[in-house]
Order: structure tokens, then C-alpha cells, then sequence
């Protein structure tokens, strides 16, 4: 094969196989587009939280849990708080209502961050409405995920709560200083 006809062969296919390979790198994109973003109340989002007991309402567009004795809006409660040196379960305190279009795994944290609970509070999950046995209960701030609930759309999950304090070691000050509650759902 002559050398000239070789060189011009190996340059076209060279060409041809940039042009179908193509390296796909962009220096800049900016493409607008139509959106529609709409910010609702706790019950209606796509995690909806339901109050379903006189611990929980909603003031405003959020839910508020509230064990203190009704000192937030929409809650009025007899008692002035938990009683110390005892243990305390209040069941169906709010359920969790899946309203997106994914199964969601649903753990609690204190705070806003990723991080456990203190010993003293315990929160735990039940399908349906049944008053749930205690093998029906588990607790939600595990945060290996193990046993967590996936809940998928259209489904609920009911929450409970024990705060337990009869222990001598209990220390009731790491709850009068829990001021939130943060609950993740995030894909299995």
C-alpha cells in the first residue's frame, strides 16, 4: 500500500471516530426552563404529619409536639408535664403520612442534625390503628437503619412515644432541653 493513500485512510477514520465518539464536554449550559414549586402545611406535603392526640397540633403550617403542659397554641392539656421518676407512653401522638411517589425510610434525630436521642425518650412506629402489642412497636432512631420503616406512598405509620425517667440515672434535663424533633425520610 503506498504511504500517501495509508496517511489519508488512517486520517479519515481518525476523523470519523472524533466525530461519533465525541468528547461531550461543555464549558457552560444554561437552559430555562417552566417550574412550579408549591410550600404547604405538614399535613398536606409530600411527608404529611397528622396530629392525632391532644400532644400534637399544628400551629401554622407545622406540627408541634408539645409535653409540657399545653404552653404551645392549639393544645390544652390538664397536667403541667411528665411525672418524674416514672415512665410515661403516650400512643398515637401523630402518624406519618407518605404523599410523594417513593417509599421513604423514616427515622427521628434530636435536632435538626443526624445524631441519637437522648436515653430518656424513646419513639416507636406502628401500622394501622390498632392499639399496637409491644412486639407490633419499634423504635424509629436507630441510625444504622436496620429496622427503620419504609413506608410507601399512600401508607402511614402511627407514632408513640415513652419517655422514660424511672431510672436513677435518668436525667430529665436533656428532655427540657430537647426544643426539636428532626424527622428524616429519606430512599431505602
Amino acid at each position: 500500500m503506498e504511504r500517501r493513500k495509508f496517511l489519508i485512510g488512517a486520517s479519515s477514520a481518525a476523523v470519523g471516530a472524533s466525530a461519533v465518539i465525541g468528547s461531550g464536554a461543555f464549558s457552560f449550559v444554561r437552559a430555562d426552563r417552566d417550574i412550579t414549586v408549591d410550600v404547604v402545611g405538614d399535613g398536606d406535603a409530600y411527608l404529611g404529619l397528622e396530629p392525632t392526640s391532644e400532644y400534637a397540633a399544628h400551629d401554622g403550617n407545622q406540627l408541634v409536639l408539645d409535653f409540657a403542659g399545653g404552653s404551645s397554641p392549639n393544645l390544652s392539656q390538664n397536667g403541667d408535664g411528665l411525672n418524674d421518676n416514672a415512665s410515661s407512653r403516650f400512643d398515637f401522638v401523630f402518624e406519618i403520612h407518605n404523599n410523594g411517589t417513593n417509599d421513604a425510610r423514616i427515622s427521628f434525630h434530636a435536632g435538626t442534625g443526624i445524631g441519637g436521642m437522648p436515653d430518656e425518650v424513646t419513639w416507636y412506629y406502628s401500622d394501622g390503628d390498632d392499639d399496637p402489642t409491644y412486639d407490633e412497636q419499634h423504635q424509629l432512631h436507630d441510625t444504622a437503619g436496620g429496622d427503620l420503616p419504609i413506608v410507601s406512598p399512600g401508607e402511614k405509620i402511627s407514632i408513640h412515644v415513652i419517655f422514660g425517667l424511672r431510672d436513677e440515672n435518668a436525667d430529665p434535663s436533656h428532655l427540657e432541653n430537647l426544643e426539636t424533633l428532626g424527622i428524616v425520610a429519606e430512599e431505602p
